[in-house]
């Protein structure tokens, strides 16, 4: 099935890749690789999405790491299909907070149900596409995603039974995972504990332009607001910003995030006063830097 289907190193999509990048010939290998996924789109049997996509990060990984690089600022939000959709259903929105321009967008979500090995996934495709996803907007997916799985004669029901849900995005130029804002959570804190704090890859470049990120504190009566700029060269190591410790008992996440030119921009309102937070932490794949926050 694996050779039928051409999952992973038997395909001949992905060998070409390989050849081409070893070579130099970046393009002809991203060509390659959108033409395996799209490929994969439209077959019955989807269930390889995550074991292609995992080999493209461990085989391709900077090409393929580069194809969308706005991903920790474009979301998905899953919940349960509302009172008038048929039964076992689930809704579908993407935001995209980024300056991208997004078109002929087909979603699959890859869940991981109760009972079962664990980080295998069943793949569903969402009905229909969306058109385009604008930059700085959000959409809904027209229709539910009914979902029918059987598990051990057992029948699955979301969302009581969803261990955990992420999504693949694939389209003219992209083909990447995209995720809740809860699992970028989840993943930041992954990240976290393996590098720990100061403990980073960053060349002496880049640790050149993190110094230069800025903070502006906004005193309010009620609220403080808190904006935490830093540049844009970031966006390829997977940041996740928060206020105070990412595993303290109350860490506070942005109430908005934008790709704003060559800046990222993450906005915090809080009821703490200012002088009760400690630093802001950004955290990355490539390691965690504290960024102290002004109290005067």
């Amino acid at each position: 099935m694996s050779m039928m289907e051409g999952f992973g190193n038997f395909s001949p999509n992905f060998q070409k890749a390989i050849i081409h990048n070893d070579l130099g010939n970046t393009n002809k290998a991203l060509e390659e690789i959108k033409r395996h996924f799209f490929r994969r789109g439209n077959q019955v049997v989807q269930d390889y999405l995550p074991g292609d996509l995992n080999f493209c990060n461990k085989y391709l990984t900077d090409i393929f790491s580069k194809m969308f690089v706005e991903h920790p600022f474009v979301d998905i939000e899953v919940s349960k299909g509302s009172i008038i959709d048929p039964k076992n259903s689930l809704r579908v929105k993407m935001i995209n907070n980024s300056d991208r321009f997004i078109e002929n967008v087909r979603l699959f979500l890859c869940i991981h149900f109760t009972d079962t090995y664990k980080d295998s996934y069943q793949v569903f495709r969402v009905p229909d596409a969306l058109n385009n996803l604008d930059a700085f907007s959000e959409k809904k997916f027209d229709e539910p995603l009914v979902v029918n799985y059987k598990w051990l004669d057992s029948e699955k029901e979301v969302p009581e039974d969803i261990v955990r849900v992420r999504g693949v995005i694939i389209t003219d130029d992209i083909v990447s995972w995209i995720d809740e804002e809860g699992f970028k959570f989840k993943e930041a804190q992954e990240n976290f504990n393996k590098y720990g704090i100061e403990n980073t890859n960053f060349s002496s470049e880049m640790l050149q332009e993190l110094n230069q990120a800025k903070v502006l504190v906004d005193r309010g009566y009620v609220y403080n607001d808190i904006t935490f700029s830093i540049t844009k060269k970031i966006i390829e190591f997977d940041p996740y910003v928060t206020i105070n410790n990412i595993n303290s008992i109350n860490p506070i996440r942005p109430s908005e995030k934008l790709v704003d030119g060559n800046q990222l921009v993450y906005k915090f309102r809080t009821r703490k006063k200012i002088d009760e937070l400690k630093d802001i932490l950004l955290v990355t794949n490539q390691g965690s830097l504290n960024i102290p926050i002004p109290k005067k």
